[in-house]
C-alpha cells in the first residue's frame, strides 16, 4: 500500500492506517491515561454483539428449516452484525491527547484507543453516506493544553460482499474448500489487485466488505472529493470496479 497526501487516481481505494501510525501507536493517548481499557472493552462489546448476532440467525434457520422440512445449513448464519452495530459512545474517551511535535492526519490510527478521523473527512463520509456510519466526537488537544478541535472516532457500517475474486490478482481464501462459499473470508496482501462489483456499490461512499479484514472501502466518486479537499490519510490500495 501507499502512503501519501490523497492525489492521482479515479479508481476507488482501500484506505487503512498508516506505517507510521502502527511505528507510533500511541501518539495520540486518552487524556485520562485509560486508551488501551476503552479498545479492550469496546473489542469485546463488538464480539459479544457478533455473537449476539450469529446466534439469532441460527434460530431463525432453525425455525425456517424445521417449517419446510428441510436440513440446517449452519453456515448461512449472521457473521457480520458488529460491522453494523455503533459504539456506545461510553467506550471512547472523550478527549485525546497529541504528542510534542507529531502531526493528525484526517484518517488517523496512531491512537490508543481506535481510529480517528477529522470532521473534514466525516463531514465528506456524510455528504455521501447521510446517517449510515458511526461518528463519535472526541476533543483533541496539544501535548501542552492546546485545542485542536474535535475529531470523530470512526466505524463504517455497511458491510457489503463486493470483491470480484475472479477479476481480482494475488486475492485468495483463507480457507480452501470453506462451507461459507462466495461468503468465506478473502487475503489482501499489499500487493494485491483488488476488483469489486461495481453494481454492488452503486451510489455508496464508503463500506466494509464482508470477506475482507482489512481497512474501509471508499468509492471512486468519494476518493475524488477526499483529493480534491486534500485530506491525508495513512495507507491506501487502489480496486477497480467491474
Amino acid at each position: 500500500m501507499r502512503n501519501a497526501l490523497l492525489r492521482g487516481s479515479d479508481m476507488g481505494v482501500i484506505i487503512e492506517t498508516s506505517e507510521e501510525g502502527a511505528i507510533d501507536y500511541a501518539r495520540l493517548t486518552a487524556a485520562d491515561g485509560h486508551g488501551e481499557e476503552y479498545t479492550k472493552k469496546r473489542l469485546k462489546f463488538l464480539e459479544d454483539e457478533k455473537s449476539k448476532f450469529n446466534s439469532e440467525s441460527l434460530f431463525r434457520l432453525i425455525d425456517e428449516a424445521q417449517k419446510n422440512g428441510t436440513k440446517v445449513n449452519t453456515f448461512e448464519t449472521d457473521t457480520w452484525g458488529n460491522l453494523r452495530t455503533r459504539v456506545p459512545s461510553d467506550l471512547y474517551p472523550s478527549q485525546l491527547i497529541l504528542g510534542k511535535g507529531l502531526r493528525l492526519l484526517d484518517y488517523d490510527g496512531a491512537c490508543d484507543s481506535g481510529l480517528f478521523v477529522s470532521s473534514r473527512f466525516r463531514d465528506l463520509v456524510e455528504e455521501f453516506d447521510p446517517g449510515v456510519h458511526d461518528f463519535c466526537p472526541v476533543e483533541v488537544v496539544s501535548h501542552d493544553g492546546e485545542s485542536l478541535g474535535t475529531h470523530y472516532f470512526c466505524r463504517f457500517l455497511r458491510p457489503i460482499n463486493a470483491i470480484r475474486v475472479e477479476g481480482s490478482k494475488h486475492v485468495r481464501l483463507v480457507m480452501e474448500d470453506d462451507p461459507r462459499g462466495d461468503l468465506s473470508m478473502l487475503s489482501i496482501k499489499r500487493h494485491s489487485e483488488v476488483s469489486v462489483y461495481a453494481d454492488r456499490i452503486a451510489g455508496f461512499g464508503g463500506w466494509r466488505d464482508m470477506r475482507s479484514p482489512r481497512g474501509d472501502f471508499v468509492s471512486g466518486a468519494l476518493w475524488r472529493r477526499m483529493q480534491e479537499f486534500g485530506l491525508s490519510v495513512g495507507a491506501f490500495l487502489h480496486f477497480d470496479e467491474c
